[in-house]
């Protein structure tokens, strides 16, 4: 019974750590206490001869509270990284995310009530939106874990620059559909990647990859 309390109290601790209103809060404790000690310790990993992109958690001591914490921005962190994903994947759950803020704006219209930042079809401001939340909560976030799991800072960072390329190009978002269509993606996710007719400029970047199917993993808690 203490292993089943200890194991629901990880799931439950660690959904609810993936709440927006807890961000800023769960990364500051975590920056000042899991990263810090993961720091020192893959310093001492480093003076040791180990490799300075390599794990180093044979060295870091955490308490039961910071592993929580841990696992907790871990979760976190998984929920919001589509933009640190690769272009491919990131570009389709852009979209998608975006489809779906519409759709809630929509309803909160319908509701009478006002629409919320970056959700009003009727103004759409795709990339203004998927900049902040890059800026303000994706990347931060990473540059934190990445004292915790230095081996993915190379491919993270040359995502987001890849990523940060095409939100400032010519024409990013030029074909975002702004008609109202519940539903919009789901035959596509069901028949994946292959069946999906590519997004403008992106007929060799992407074809025969599979397609992850993580619905909010995508990152569309950016400004909820």
């Amino acid at each position: 019974r203490a292993s089943v309390r200890a194991v629901r109290k990880l799931i439950v601790s660690a959904v609810l750590g993936t709440d927006m209103t807890h961000h800023f809060k769960k990364l500051a404790e975590f920056t000042a206490t899991v990263a810090a000690e993961a720091e020192v310790a893959q310093e001492l990993y480093i003076s040791e001869g180990g490799d300075s992109g390599g794990a180093c958690n044979s060295k870091l001591k955490l308490d039961d509270a910071q592993r929580l914490l841990a696992v907790t921005v871990c979760l976190h962190a998984a929920d919001v990284s589509n933009p640190a994903k690769a272009p491919a994947v990131y570009k389709r759950w852009a979209y998608r995310v975006m489809d779906e803020f519409f759709l809630q704006g929509d309803q909160e219209a319908a509701s009478g009530n006002d629409v919320s930042a970056f959700m009003d079809r009727s103004n759409p401001q795709p990339v203004k939106c998927q900049v902040g939340f890059i800026d303000y909560i994706v990347h931060p976030m990473f540059e934190s874990l990445h004292a915790l799991i230095p081996s993915i800072k190379p491919v993270v960072d040359a995502n987001f620059a890849d990523n940060r390329m095409w939100l400032a190009s010519p024409g990013c978002f030029s074909d975002l559909p702004l008609d109202s269509v519940t539903g919009r993606y789901e035959a596509e996710n069901r028949v994946g990647h292959a069946a999906i007719t590519p997004i403008s400029g992106e007929a060799s970047e992407s074809a025969g990859s599979p397609l992850p199917i993580a619905g909010r993993g995508a990152g569309s808690a950016a400004v909820e």
